[in-house]
């Protein structure tokens, strides 16, 4: 019964040690929504930095404990201003992708309305004509302007569909 504790100390001890002194490496990355993720592999594609974490250690009464650090007031001062720094410009990063996806959708929209007038406009007219190279007029047959209504009744719906 002695040796069963002996077997079962030593292992605890070993556990502990080998837990103690396995720590993960934590990566840090930005995806394609400039939304900012961590875990524990670098993904593939993606540029992830490494971050450094604080060596953990384990007390007497075996639990872990982050190990204090020296710093002094400026240090902390200065890596609270560059966090800050990097909030801020992440921040403003990502209000710049939500505002050039709100012009993206305004200039969409204008060129949507104006597409829908123009093909209106088209289909109103009983006469149609086009210009040549020598801005001359040249009549169209009814054949031919119903072809080009629905050429550009085609693109308004690739092009504006669901607006």
């Amino acid at each position: 019964m002695r040796r069963v504790k002996v077997v079962c100390a030593l292992c605890v001890g070993v556990l502990l040690l080998v837990s103690a002194s396995i720590q993960a490496d934590v990566y840090r990355w930005v995806d394609g929504q400039g939304r900012v993720h961590y875990g524990d592999k670098s993904p593939q594609g993606v540029a992830a930095s490494k971050v450094n974490m604080p060596k953990a250690k384990v007390s007497k009464d075996d639990t872990f404990q982050v190990q204090p650090t020296e710093v002094n007031e400026v240090d902390r001062r200065q890596r609270q201003k560059r966090i800050i720094e990097t909030l801020s410009a992440e921040r403003k990063s990502r209000e710049d992708a939500r505002q050039k996806k709100r012009d993206d959708k305004a200039e969409k929209l204008a060129k949507c309305k104006l597409q829908r007038i123009k093909l209106n406009e088209s289909k109103s007219v009983n006469v149609y004509y086009r210009r040549n190279e020598e801005g001359e007029r040249v009549f169209i047959s009814d054949k031919e302007r119903k072809e080009l209504d629905v050429a550009a009744e085609k693109k308004y719906q690739e092009n504006c569909s669901g607006k």
